[in-house]
């Protein structure tokens, strides 16, 4: 029994990694083999395209505020020579692609998505192995 859970524990541990895995490794909104990049068209927004036959062009915007110049740096925080940090809009390219099919910018949908991390994954993966191998110790003394 007490191999089962083990068992259990283990694929209950590593099936969350593997799933977060590959789609690290397909970036998760492109199909395979597409090319990925992230920030394009809209704020947080995915371009995918064609591997091959896709010609992408894309073009930012940037202006330049005097140093130090308060007023220019509100009206424009994505001007150059504005403090940091900067809006993530500061950052958005805008692309188009020749021929029109072979790329699709992919939003993210208005609901925010649940925040995780490596390291908090990592923390919650060893917090359950304690609790586990806790379990299982007491489960043994009490035999």
């Amino acid at each position: 029994m007490t191999q089962i859970k083990l068992v259990l524990a283990a694929i209950l541990l590593l099936a969350p990694a593997a799933a977060t895995r590959v789609l690290a490794q397909s970036g998760g909104l492109c199909p395979d083999g597409y090319n990925s990049q992230f920030n394009v068209n809209e704020p947080g927004c995915t371009l995918c395209s064609a591997p091959t036959d896709c010609a992408v062009q894309c073009i930012s915007t940037t202006c330049i505020c005097a140093p130090n110049d308060a007023a220019c740096c509100t009206n424009n925080p994505c001007c150059q020579n504005c403090p940091d940090p900067k809006p993530l809009r500061c950052s958005t390219v805008q692309c188009t692609c020749e021929p029109g099919s072979c790329c699709s910018t992919v939003c993210p949908s208005s609901a925010p998505a649940p925040v995780s991390s490596a390291p908090g994954l990592a923390l919650l993966a060893a917090v359950l192995v304690a609790l586990g191998t806790g379990a299982v110790r007491l489960a043994a003394r009490r035999r």
